[in-house]
């Protein structure tokens, strides 16, 4: 089922190509980090334009519009289109012009998504796709994925702090975006009993050096 929702996304996200987006969410995290699979892909864009647009592409694709779902952790101007593969519902999330996290109420423009991004490689977990997509940059990840602060969010944070993340840039946009407080949440949630056994039933096998060099870069943010 997850194999078929990934070869899915990652081919209508190379149909997308040329569109004016960002990709952001679980999809965009596997630009930066070890692949996991993810239920829906989430993408940005700047205005009303664009979205019709991308709407009119997936159309094209066969997707088509249906209700959001009321437990994704963004709110504010969004369309969401669907498409049955294999009796599966594989979604897509457009956010239009800002991104608005439903827990904290924390809005990010697009504006702000689309000048912290890039064209880059993304890869899938079961799939050899290979595409080149803009996608937010790993510190607007992490901020974004903070803000909204489900476990699966912390877990995508934990792995990208992996990379070559600004530290300076995260500290200072949480706290311009008022989320200061749930960098502690993130800490006391990964350095928590049994989080490694967590993480790996998501991401698969991680080295003990790594987890254990990654533990140590946790317990020194923000002090």
């Amino acid at each position: 089922m997850l194999e078929l929702r990934e070869k899915e996304i990652l081919a209508t996200l190379e149909k997308l190509q040329g569109l004016n987006f960002v990709l952001i969410g679980g999809y965009a995290v596997n630009a930066y980090t070890q692949p996991r699979f993810s239920v829906d892909c989430d993408i940005v864009v700047l205005n009303e334009a664009d979205a019709k647009k991308v709407i009119s592409s997936l159309k094209q694709a066969g997707y088509e519009k249906k209700e959001a779902d009321p437990d994704i952790p963004y709110c504010g101007d969004f369309a969401c289109l669907v498409k049955k593969v294999g009796g599966y519902s594989v979604p897509f999330d457009i956010l239009i012009k800002h991104v608005v996290d439903r827990k904290t109420n924390s809005r990010f423009s697009a504006e702000w998504i689309f000048e912290n991004s890039k064209i880059r490689r993304l890869r899938g977990k079961a799939n050899p796709v290979r595409i080149d997509v803009r996608i937010a940059n790993p510190e607007a990840l992490i901020i974004m994925k903070l803000a909204a602060s489900r476990k699966s969010d912390f877990r995508d944070v934990f792995m990208l702090l992996g990379g070559d993340i600004n530290l300076n840039t995260v500290h200072t946009e949480l706290e311009s975006h008022g989320l200061g407080d749930k960098l502690k949440e993130f800490k006391e949630y990964a350095t928590s009993q049994g989080y490694k056994d967590n993480l790996q039933g998501v991401f698969g096998k991680i080295d003990d050096k790594i987890f254990n060099k990654l533990i140590e870069t946790i317990r020194r943010l923000n002090d």
